[in-house]
C-alpha cells in the first residue's frame, strides 16, 4: 500500500474482487452497527472522504486487505488534512 491514496487502494482492492460499489457497503458496518452507504464508499474512491479508523478497519477486512497497513495510511492522510 506503500504509496498509495486511501481512495486508490479502496477501488484499486474493490475491482480487484470484481465488487460493485454497491455490492461493497452493505459488507462495511459503522461503530453503531449500521451500514454504509453506496455514496459514502463513492466519496472515499474519489478523496473526498477518509474513513473513521472503525470504518477504515471494516472495510479492510471486507476487501481482504491488511487491516494494519490501511488503517495507519489512512490516519496518515487524515493528519495531512488537518495539518
Amino acid at each position: 500500500m506503500t504509496g498509495k491514496s486511501v481512495a486508490d487502494a479502496v477501488r484499486d482492492a474493490r475491482m480487484r474482487l470484481g465488487l460493485s460499489v454497491r455490492q461493497l457497503a452493505p459488507r462495511v458496518r459503522k461503530s453503531n452497527g449500521l451500514r454504509i452507504g453506496a455514496s459514502y464508499v463513492t466519496d472515499i474512491e474519489k478523496g473526498r472522504g477518509i474513513p473513521s479508523e472503525y470504518v477504515a478497519g471494516e472495510l479492510a477486512r471486507a476487501l481482504s486487505m491488511d487491516v494494519d497497513a490501511f488503517s495507519a495510511l489512512c490516519m496518515s492522510q487524515r493528519s495531512r488534512r488537518t495539518s
